[in-house]
């Protein structure tokens, strides 16, 4: 590989093999055969003249000879090889001083310099191959991307080709469609496992319906009803900000809220954030699980609380605690397991849901 001389350069190297290349020697082209100063023979320089001529020696020597040198004997090596040096070549005693070269570093698909790389020419033919790595993991796509095909025959459908000439048609379109998943995704912490790391999905129906305020503050939502039968419907809106789920998932993750001792009990297991985010509600099939599974005395104490509802996994306790008294921890488990949980229920209009009524003697306007 041949760099320019005037300036930084970044060399990105692609090895599928999965071995890093040997970048070892660099070379310094000239133009003429000339007398190595004893400064240079001594750190390991060589001149070759087998095809043109170029000084060569290790990256290892060329930065250790670079650090032992003063700043006078920098200069006066300068001086020495840009006589030495046709005057075509000068640039090539600045650059044997002065240059540094990095070692190799690893940066995973999703960097934006992977993007620097041509696809390689035996692509198509490497995913048509159903006994290499590329075209198995191409069939596993194959198998997912199609896996999400409306059973309706009617309908458009994917279909992925296996050919080398197909492949190659579509290449240039699924290269351009996969970047999103570099893009987007975080870094692999395991890239031997096999099949995607990440899976996205997103409603077929409008749920969440999303509206924007108007002037005066208040959102609107037309909802066309397609009913042969008059039916008798009750609509519940919950208005939730544009951050509000993104939010919740902050407070869902592990890295930010590692899991903590529960403080009143500092020997029980440990409170996990995410249950605290879960409605409780212990129902009456709830109560039936119970039964046999727990003294007849301790679940006829939780009677009173059936259908109540509590929000986190804390509360829940505290409230059976207060009611039914002590249990071990074999029993909190025994009850954990048999009560319902919901991470989304429908508002209750008294704790600030809004109950909207449908008034079917109005006509409702198409969005």
């Amino acid at each position: 590989v041949t760099l320019p001389l005037n300036g930084q350069t970044r060399l990105l190297l692609r090895y599928p093999q999965g071995q890093a290349p040997a970048v070892s020697e660099v070379r310094f082209p000239i133009s003429q055969v000339i007398t190595l100063p004893p400064l240079l023979v001594n750190a390991g320089f060589r001149q070759v003249t087998s095809v043109g001529s170029y000084l060569q020696v290790s990256i290892a020597a060329l930065n250790t000879f670079q650090q032992s040198l003063s700043t006078s004997q920098r200069e006066a090596l300068r001086q020495t090889l840009r006589n030495a040096l046709a005057a075509a070549d000068a640039v090539v005693a600045d650059a044997l001083l002065d240059i540094k070269i990095t070692p190799l570093t690893e940066f995973s698909p999703r960097d934006e310099r992977s993007t620097y790389f041509r696809v390689p020419a035996g692509l198509a033919t490497d995913l048509a191959n159903a006994e290499s790595d590329r075209g198995q993991q191409w069939r596993q796509i194959k198998i997912y991307l199609e896996s999400i095909n409306s059973t309706d025959p009617t309908l458009p459908a994917i279909d992925l080709p296996t050919s080398a000439a197909e492949i190659a048609n579509l290449l240039p379109d699924f290269l351009n469609w996969s970047q999103r998943f570099f893009d987007a995704s975080a870094d692999v912490d395991n890239p031997d496992a096999a099949g995607p790391w990440l899976v996205t999905a997103y409603p077929r129906i409008s749920t969440p319906s999303y509206a924007s305020p108007d002037a005066s503050g208040r959102l609107k939502y037309d909802h066309l009803l397609s009913d042969r039968w008059a039916h008798n419907y009750r609509y519940y809106i919950r208005p939730s900000s544009r951050y509000d789920l993104l939010w919740q998932s902050l407070l869902e993750s592990p890295d930010l809220f590692p899991p903590r001792a529960n403080p009143a009990d500092p020997a029980s297991d440990v409170i996990r954030p995410l249950r605290e985010l879960d409605t409780f509600v212990l129902s009456a099939r709830s109560l039936v699980d119970l039964d046999g599974k727990l003294p007849k005395a301790l679940v006829d104490a939780l009677y009173p609380l059936e259908n109540q509802r509590y929000l986190g996994e804390t509360s829940f306790l505290e409230a059976i605690g207060t009611l039914a008294g002590s249990f071990n921890k074999s029993q909190q488990a025994t009850l954990l397991a048999a009560v319902e949980t919901f991470r989304e229920v429908l508002p209750d209009p008294a704790a600030g849901g809004l109950e909207i009524p449908l008034d079917r003697t109005q006509p409702i306007d198409k969005p």
